[in-house]
């Protein structure tokens, strides 16, 4: 599988811990409440712009209407990676955003092809197991 950076990121999830105290700092409440919090942590993934994840592989989806596609577009183009073209290794000529919003669409044709709810567009995740 090749990956992009923004599929390393994806695929490694990495937790930012700098604004928790020291180990040596904590107090039992708050060692109880990170233990709790942790075990009801959840990080989904999602697969980028050249792939989907295959249909019983998805763990939830996420429905976008017609204005959450556009808000996404934008967002994408937005993000610095986005300054010039997206590289992509293959024929695949579309830009970023344009696979994605491709890929998106496919996936609530197939969701629909299902027999479930149609939308505009949808975002599937699997979900990281910690």
């Amino acid at each position: 599988m090749n990956f992009n950076y923004t599929d390393r990121i994806t695929e490694a999830p990495k937790f930012d811990a700098s604004n928790m105290p020291r180990r040596d700092e904590w107090t039992d409440e708050l060692a109880f409440s990170a233990v709790v919090w942790l075990n009801d942590c959840r990080v989904w993934m999602y697969r980028g712009a050249w792939a989907e994840w295959p249909v019983e592989d998805i763990e939830m989806c996420v429905p976008m209407s017609p204005e959450e596609l556009m808000h996404k577009r934008k967002s994408i183009l937005k993000h610095s990676s986005q300054m010039e073209s997206a590289p992509y290794l293959g024929n695949d000529s579309r830009l970023f955003w344009q696979r994605a919003e491709d890929r998106n669409r496919a996936t609530s044709r197939l969701y629909d092809a299902l027999g479930l709810a149609s939308y505009e567009a949808m975002e599937a995740f699997k979900e990281y197991h910690i």
